[in-house]
């Protein structure tokens, strides 16, 4: 009987030994594969994010002005964009960047090429932007506060921050539509109220309000691009004014106008009185940004 039951312990354990010979070699495998997957799948990410970059970097490009993207619409190749250029300032890689026209009309194309400088794995990725105008009647890099004293005629109104109705008045108010990236808030007014979760959804009433929106970043303007093309056009917004000297008052002129590049401009507005109510004004923002318009002498500021 002894014997019998150590021929059975015998067998039994050369039978887990042969499992084991069978199971472990495919595991080992498994876990080799496992790992060179998991490797592949590392570096491909790295080429992957390297190519975000580069659409990143090539549409910053297109914000810097308006004639970058003129020249990218009209398929004029960019110096540095136009896969001329390898860029190195990244940890893990290098990338390139084309920028060409199209597909559509108002549209430009960047692709993103970005390679992993360990496995010299190579991902591209293609983005389509559209040159669109503000989509608003305001639109804030910060926070809106909405009162009753404060109106929109057209438009919605859109900001990065929140967008706080701060009286009764102006919650009971339902136009313009206002979009955040944050949240619409009109705490304190009941049935007025707007988003009362703050980010969470449900983030919209689908008719008036939006919050967590992708609100766009603000449009970068050229203004010098903007003068030149007026100017050439004969359309400069300085209506019936001529520059005269850099005197701030010269004799002669009581009452000239001052928009803050150092000149002073005789306008002639008609009436003889020098009063130009209503007239149409025009900041001179591409030389003293934040410098307010003046008028000096009889005239009335508008």
């Amino acid at each position: 009987m002894k014997q019998n039951e150590s021929g059975q312990m015998l067998a039994i354990a050369l039978g887990i030994v042969l499992l084991l010979l069978i199971i472990v070699p495919n595991l080992v495998k498994m876990v080799q594969t496992e790992s060179r997957q998991t490797d592949k799948q590392r570096k491909s990410t790295i080429a992957f994010n390297i190519a975000e970059t580069a659409v990143e970097r090539g549409m910053w490009k297109l914000k810097e002005s308006t004639g970058a993207w003129d020249n990218a619409y009209r398929g004029n190749a960019i110096p540095g964009y136009n896969f001329d250029v390898t860029h190195t300032d990244v940890d893990g890689g290098s990338y390139r960047i084309r920028i060409t026209s199209g597909p559509n009309l108002r549209e430009v194309t960047i692709v993103g090429e970005g390679k992993d400088r360990t496995s010299q794995e190579v991902r591209a990725i293609r983005a389509v932007f559209r040159n669109t105008a503000v989509p608003g009647a305001m639109i804030s890099r910060g926070v809106i506060t909405w009162a009753n004293a404060f109106s929109a005629h057209w438009g919605a109104i859109m900001a990065h921050g929140n967008i706080n109705i701060t009286d009764a008045n102006a919650a009971m108010d339902y136009f313009p539509r206002k979009y955040s990236r944050q949240v619409v808030a009109a705490p304190g007014f009941g049935q007025y109220a707007r988003d009362v979760n703050g980010i969470d959804p449900p983030n919209t009433d689908g008719v008036e309000w939006w919050s967590d929106y992708p609100v766009p970043d603000l449009p970068v303007l050229d203004f010098a691009a903007l003068r030149s093309s007026a100017a050439a056009t004969n359309t400069l917004n300085i209506y019936g004014c001529s520059k005269m000297s850099s005197n701030p008052n010269p004799p002669g002129h009581p009452w000239g106008w001052w928009v803050g590049s150092g000149y002073n401009y005789s306008c002639n507005l008609g009436g003889g009185s020098g009063s130009h109510t209503g007239q149409r004004h025009f900041q001179n923002p591409w030389a003293t940004p934040g410098t307010p318009v003046r008028s000096r002498g009889t005239g009335t500021t508008t």
